[in-house]
C-alpha cells in the first residue's frame, strides 16, 4: 500500500482527518503520479479515489493554496489517467476556488460519458452548484446525507475512507455555506 492510501486508511480507521501536511506532500504531482504506470488496476483506482478525497477535503477546509496545488497535480496527470477524470476533478476544484466549475458543454460531456451521473444525489449536487442552482444543490445534499447514513453500517473504513470521513458531503456543504 502506498503512502497516500495508507494515510487515508489509517485516518478512517481512527475516524479523524489525515494530517493536511502529510496529505499535501503525498498528493504533490511528483508523489501522486509516481509509479502509477506499474500499479494494478485496483490500486490505480484506489489512488485516484484518494486524490479525489484530497481535493474534496481541501474544499471542505477552504484551503485555497492546497486546492491550487491539487489543480496542478490533476493537470499533470499522466496520459493513462482519463481526460474526463481530470475534467471532473478540475471542475470540483474550480468550484472550491470560486469559479463555476464546468461549462454547460463540459457538464453534458461528463454526463454523456458517465463521469457525472444524474440521479445520484451527490453527483446532482455538484452539477447544481456548477449550474448556479444552490437550492437544488441543498436538496440533493440532504438526499445524499440520507443515502450515506444508510450505507455507513456496511462500509469498511479501510476500503472507503472518503465515505467514512464524509469528505464529499463536507465539501458540498462548505461550498453551500459560502456566499
Amino acid at each position: 500500500m502506498m503512502a497516500l492510501e495508507r494515510l487515508w486508511r489509517d485516518a478512517a480507521i481512527r475516524s479523524v482527518d489525515p494530517l493536511a501536511a502529510e496529505l499535501r506532500h503525498a498528493s504533490a504531482p511528483a508523489q501522486a503520479w509516481r509509479d502509477v504506470a506499474g500499479l494494478p488496476a485496483d490500486a490505480l483506482h484506489d489512488r485516484i479515489a484518494r486524490l479525489v478525497d484530497c481535493h474534496r477535503l481541501a474544499i471542505a477546509q477552504g484551503n485555497v493554496e492546497w486546492l491550487r496545488e491539487l489543480d496542478a497535480m490533476w493537470r499533470a496527470a499522466p496520459g493513462m489517467i482519463d481526460d474526463l477524470r481530470v475534467l471532473r476533478a478540475a471542475g470540483e476544484i474550480g468550484l472550491g476556488l470560486g469559479t463555476s466549475g464546468w461549462t454547460g458543454p463540459e457538464i453534458e460531456l461528463l454526463v454523456e460519458e458517465s463521469f457525472l451521473v444524474p440521479g445520484v444525489p451527490a453527483e446532482d449536487a455538484w452539477r447544481a452548484l456548477a449550474e448556479g442552482d444552490r437550492d437544488r444543490a441543498r436538496s440533493h445534499v440532504r438526499e445524499a446525507q440520507a443515502a450515506r447514513a444508510a450505507l455507513l453500517g456496511s462500509v469498511r473504513p479501510e476500503v472507503w475512507p472518503g465515505l467514512v470521513l464524509d469528505v464529499e458531503l463536507r465539501a458540498l456543504r462548505a461550498l453551500l455555506s459560502r456566499a
